[in-house]
């Protein structure tokens, strides 16, 4: 669900609680701390992911939203994706591809599309 349900987050959040197949993404959110908790506490975070919506936000907040947080590194790592790597390294460093990386399977080792 796109920004966690945007100013709907708080029934968004709830409404991801109930239904196991929707992944929450960070990007834009308001409040942002509260809604951070509240998603890890309602549906854990290995189904809230890291988002940016470049160019539309600037990255750098975006991102702060997680590594600044109030929560475990472990948590922080499960959000930001697979590879956890700075998303200034370039493609496949983590960010991007961590929503398609929980939705592939995998195959020959690699969980990305050829395009990413």
């Amino acid at each position: 669900m796109a920004h966690m349900g945007e100013e709907a987050w708080f029934e968004g959040i709830p409404t991801a609680g109930a239904y196991p197949n929707i992944i929450l993404d960070t990007t834009g959110s308001f409040n942002w701390y509260r809604i951070l908790n509240s998603a890890i506490e309602m549906v854990g975070e290995d189904r809230v992911v890291f988002g940016m919506d470049f160019p539309a936000y600037n990255p750098g907040p975006e991102l702060a939203k997680v590594t600044e947080a109030d929560i475990t590194e472990g948590q922080k790592a499960a959000i930001k994706g697979p590879g956890s790597g700075d998303y200034r390294d370039g493609p496949g460093s983590g960010f991007a591809p961590s929503l398609y990386a929980r939705a592939l399977p995998e195959k020959d080792g690699n969980r990305f599309p050829a395009h990413l």
